[in-house]
């Protein structure tokens, strides 16, 4: 911790806010060397607004509320050639921690204010957009970032993985069967998730290429949002692209296929929860057959509205629409 550095600052500046910052990170107790990158990087982003608003050198000054609400509300700091912008996604990133570390070296700092927000939205992706996703790995000015990408979005989009399910995971991991290809998660509690078959191909590929190293380098501190960002996907110009959005898709093509309940939630790994694991219990039960053929879902039927499919899925049965009850001349539903 005490080695690293951050970015940005001069010789001069260092000298000056180096204790501060490694008082910030030591208040954390970061663990691994990409806590410690992570948390180093946003209290060198911290240290820059403030050696810009002139802030007092002290503790109370440098992470007082004050301090701590200037360096979150972001904008840019300073005038003419010395003038310094955060970071667009530094206050949504590092508001809870900063505010902790705040809050443990003055311990006058108010909590924050209680608010109750949803999370956002979690759509599926269409076609449309999984289309644009996969344009954009294939035209990648970095090949091998656009290839991490791709496999990034058929894995999650193909099996509905968690960011845990898939750190440590080689390409040993993916095997077929006599029904489908099947993918074996990471992790302490692994479970067997049969792979969408619109998504076969390239998990197949990227799992015989991989062996026995791992599918994407990805660690236990990697956050998939900053994986995307760090390909250069940009919201602002195109749409959200977030782990929850990709295994929101999988989900909505399991279910419009008409997998058993009970299967999709044995796959989406939801037994944990008490709800479901009760649930679970009192299921029908699917043998490996039916479970691997079931989740497949390469000829399952789709709703007509709303219609959802990943590129190359087949859904040859469509679902009959269900029809609203016809209305009597009083304006109310016929029974």
């Amino acid at each position: 911790m005490l080695a690293y550095r951050p970015e940005g600052l001069t010789d001069a500046e260092w000298a000056d806010v180096a204790d501060l910052v490694h008082l910030g990170m030591a208040t954390l107790v970061p663990r691994t060397r990409e806590q410690v990158r992570r948390i180093g990087w946003a209290l060198g982003v911290h240290a820059r607004v403030h050696l810009r608003s002139g802030t007092s050198r002290t503790v109370p000054g440098w992470y007082g509320p004050h301090a701590v609400a200037t360096s979150l509300a972001g904008g840019r700091i300073g005038r003419g050639k010395s003038a310094y912008t955060v970071p667009a996604r530094f206050g949504s990133s590092y508001a809870g921690r900063l505010r902790t570390i705040g809050r443990a070296l003055v311990p006058a700092s108010p909590p924050p204010p209680k608010r109750f927000t949803a999370y956002p939205r979690q759509e599926p992706l269409t076609a449309a957009e999984l289309e644009e996703v996969f344009d954009f790995c294939a035209t990648h000015g970095k090949p091998a970032l656009g290839r991490r990408l791709a496999l990034l979005v058929w894995l999650i989009c193909g099996t509905g993985a968690k960011r845990a399910d898939l750190v440590g995971a080689t390409g040993i991991a993916v095997q077929v069967t006599e029904h489908a290809v099947v993918f074996t998660t990471a992790g302490p509690t692994p479970r067997r998730i049969p792979v969408l078959g619109a998504c076969e191909a390239p998990i197949l590929d990227a799992a015989l290429a991989a062996g026995d190293a791992p599918l994407l380098d990805l660690s236990a501190d990697t956050d998939i949002g900053d994986l995307v960002i760090a390909t250069g996907w940009r919201v602002a110009d195109r749409f959200p692209l977030t782990a929850g959005r990709l295994r929101a898709t999988w989900l909505a093509a399991v279910l419009a296929g008409g997998a058993p309940f009970a299967g999709v939630l044995a796959a989406a790994g939801l037994t944990g929860e008490k709800t479901f694991a009760d649930l679970l219990a009192r299921l029908p039960a699917l043998d490996d057959a039916a479970y691997e053929t079931a989740l497949r879902c390469s000829d399952g039927p789709l709703p007509v509205a709303g219609q959802l499919t990943l590129p190359g899925l087949r859904h040859p049965a469509l679902r009959v629409p269900l029809l609203d009850a016809p209305r009597t001349s009083t304006g109310r539903k016929s029974a």
